[in-house]
This record gives C-alpha cells, structure tokens and sequence, in this order.
C-alpha cells in the first residue's frame, strides 16, 4: 500500500530550558526566556518543521502545591517553527511564591508515546517541565507621610 498526501511525523521529545541566568524572579516581572527544543528519541535530530505543519507549543503555571494557575501572561501559546519554540514575553502577575512551575505542551500531545514520560510533568506523557523557581514579591518601602525636620543636639 503506498501513502499519499502530506503527513507530518511530530517529534517524540521535547525539553524545555531556562535561557541565561537570573538569580530573582520577582512577580509582575518578565520571566526568564524559555526554550523547548525537539528531537526524536530514536533517531536524536529531526528536520526542521515549517508554520504549514500547523503545530504549536502551549505553556501554563502551576503554584507550589500543584494546581494549575491563572497568574501565568503572555503569549503562552506559539507555533513551531524549526526545532526549537522560545517563550520570551511571560509573566507570573500577582502570585508570589515558591515551588511555581511552568508546563510546556505540544499540540499532539494526543500521538505522543506512553513510555516517554517527564517525571517533572507529575507523570504525564509528551509534556516538559523545568525545574521550579520563586517568584519574589516587591519589598516595601515606608516612608514618613512628612518631612521630619533635621533636628541637631544642641540647637534650640
């Protein structure tokens, strides 16, 4: 039997970095930018995907204790283009917070393998997670509601 028409073999792998290094996250701030680049886990490298396959990466938050999070903006959804997906414009707005975690997932997660499986995905299948980072809240300064007068010892 021979196939015709265009099919599209997906990548099988993904892996999802951090770019460069930030030592503070802090809430209502551009994250660091994230990579998700694919292979495949037989084969290694894949040729380069084109807008025309139609495929797309979506990233969302979870908190510290594991629920999804509404407190995730951006463009948290981008097609892939080439190998590799980058989310640069991503904010966590009004969560502070250890133990956050962003999930990146591809559009055909449904035709991904069972046994391929990102334990830092909660043991789900054709997802990619970093590691988890904090998001810090903003110090506070308090300041006097007035100017308080220079007073010295000894002026009268």
């Amino acid at each position: 039997e021979v196939l015709r028409g265009n099919v599209t073999i997906v990548p099988d792998k993904m892996v999802a970095t951090r770019v460069g290094t930030v030592s503070i996250v802090r809430v209502d701030e551009t994250l660091p930018a994230y990579e998700v680049a694919f292979s495949d886990s037989v084969a290694g490298g894949i040729s380069p995907l084109t807008a025309a396959d139609g495929l797309s990466v979506t990233v969302y938050a979870v908190d510290g204790d594991g629920n999804p999070s509404n407190a995730l903006h951006g463009t948290l959804s981008r097609p892939v283009v080439g190998t590799v997906v980058s989310f640069n414009d991503l904010v966590i707005r009004g969560a502070a917070g250890s133990g956050q975690r962003l999930v990146f997932v591809p559009s055909w997660r449904d035709r991904c393998l069972l046994e391929l499986v990102d334990l830092d995905c909660s043991m789900d299948v054709c997802c990619s997670s970093p590691p988890a980072f904090t998001i810090f809240p903003y110090s506070l300064l308090i300041a006097s509601p007035s100017p308080v007068p220079n007073v010295y010892e000894g002026e009268g």
